[in-house]
This record gives C-alpha cells, structure tokens and sequence, in this order.
C-alpha cells in the first residue's frame, strides 16, 4: 500500500512539474518568437596561455567541458538571443596569475526562473590533453544542463541550480556534483563521489568499486551500478519512504573498504 500511494505521490508531482516547466517554455517563447528579433550567437576564441585549474561560471547557459589532442584551449559560446538583448551578453575569459582559466558569460539582465530573457545558450569548453591532470575544475551554471567527459582533474566540482549533471569518464581524486532540480548521471567516474540532489534521479555507473561513492537526493530514486562485484563495502543505504534493493551476494562481500552512502526521502535505492 505504501509502495502505491509513493507512486502515486511521485506521478501527480511528476505531472504538476510537467505544467509548471510548459508554462515557463511558453512564457519564454513568446517573449522571444513574438516580441523579438531573434539573432544567432557563434563567438570563438581560443587560449594560448598555459594553465593548471579551470573555473567557468554562467547564469542561464549550459555548460559542457571536454578535453581533446589540440595545443590551446577553445571557447565556443552558441544560441539564439533577442537582438536588443544581444548586447546584455558577453564572453569573458582569462589566465589568472595563479594558473587558472577563468571563463564566464557576463550577463547585464536579471533573469529569473519565470524570464529567462533566452532560447537555449551553449558554451563549450576544449581543453588540451594533459599527462598530469588539472588541479581544480569548477563549473557552476544557475539555470542550465552541466556535463563533462575525458576529464582528468585532482578536484572537481559540477553544479547548477535547474538542470541536468552528466559526467563520463571523468577521473580524479574528488568529485563533486550538486543541482537543486534535475537529474544526475555519472559513468565512469573514478575518483571519490560526493552527490547531492533536491529533486531528481542520481545514477552512478563505474567498472569497480575504488572509491566511495556518497548520494543523497530528497525526491528520486538512486541507483549505483558495479560491473565487477567488489570483495569488501560498507553499505550506508536509507529510504524514508521507498525500497532497498541490493543484487550483490551480500554473504560474499567482506566489510570493509570503500563506503557507498545512498540516500533519498522519497525514492527506490537500488544497489547493482
């Protein structure tokens, strides 16, 4: 019975979502298709300078960083804007004296959830392949999708208040992912986890067990998958209103070694 009345919690806050999230679109649409000039955005730059650590910061743009076999690094900031607007926006970028690429779209407007002023915004980050991996990478957007591959970083940190977070193969010694609304998908991140959701999924894939892996959503389900069996955990699992699954052979697995940590309020936790 309760398993019922969770899902049918979970559906009529799903469907309530869903119009909230259509009310925004169409309040974004007509401001642009209606009352505006819409003008395409393509500006390109490339960084020459060395550097160690990157920082990127955006407020209604999403964000994606990749590494690839070139010499300098590589912005590119894509979308679709009013023309009157067009001058609000600007790319910034520059290597800080203490080694860091400091990257952000500076935007004059206040925007809101209910106004966001934009079509979609892309900015796309290349970094060049390092044999040592980068100190700190932080990225942080308000309003937009965040997502990295091939990235190798000491520190990492991956947030946005609404939107998506993807990592794959993203390797490190800590990682950090944090949105407020969206899901969560990490593959192949190998390096420490820590995950913290509000409202959505969190779904963690890797090859082995390494490492610890902490999630915490309040309303989602989290799902943690192992493709090899690991021969010591420690399970920390919690549900307040949801199932515990666990496919290992748990009289197999010694405890001991890395900590996974899964949490949620309103969600299934399912160990795999």
């Amino acid at each position: 019975m309760i398993r019922w009345l969770k899902r049918l919690f979970r559906f009529f806050l799903l469907l309530f979502l869903v119009g909230v999230c259509g009310l925004i679109w169409l309040f974004s649409q007509r401001d642009a298709a209606f009352f505006f000039t819409m003008n395409n955005l393509d500006e390109q730059r490339v960084v020459d300078q060395a550097f160690t650590s990157v920082e990127v910061t955006a407020q209604t743009s999403d964000i994606s960083i990749k590494t690839d076999s070139i010499p300098s690094a590589r912005l590119r900031f894509t979308g679709s804007v009013p023309e009157e607007r067009k001058e609000s926006l600007k790319l910034v970028s520059e290597v800080q004296p203490n080694g860091t690429l400091y990257v952000k779209i500076v935007e004059t407007e206040e925007h809101t959830l209910l106004k966001p002023g934009f079509h979609k915004l892309h900015l796309e980050i290349t970094l060049p392949e390092k044999e040592e991996p980068y100190k700190v990478i932080r990225v942080q957007t308000s309003f937009g999708d965040v997502s990295a591959n091939s990235v190798q970083t000491e520190k990492g940190r991956f947030a946005t208040h609404l939107g998506d977070i993807s990592l794959s193969e993203v390797s490190g010694d800590e990682i950090q992912v944090k949105t407020d609304t969206g899901d969560i998908q990490l593959n192949r991140v190998l390096a420490a986890i820590e995950v913290d959701n509000s409202l959505g999924d969190v779904e963690v894939a890797m090859p082995e067990l390494l490492h610890d892996i902490r999630a915490k959503t309040e309303t989602g389900d989290v799902t943690i998958s192992i493709t090899k069996t690991p021969s010591e955990a420690i399970l920390d699992l919690g549900t307040s209103l949801g199932d515990v699954q666990v496919d290992w052979d748990r009289t197999a697995i010694k405890t001991g070694g890395p900590t996974i940590s899964a949490k949620t309020s309103l969600g299934d936790i399912r160990i795999q």
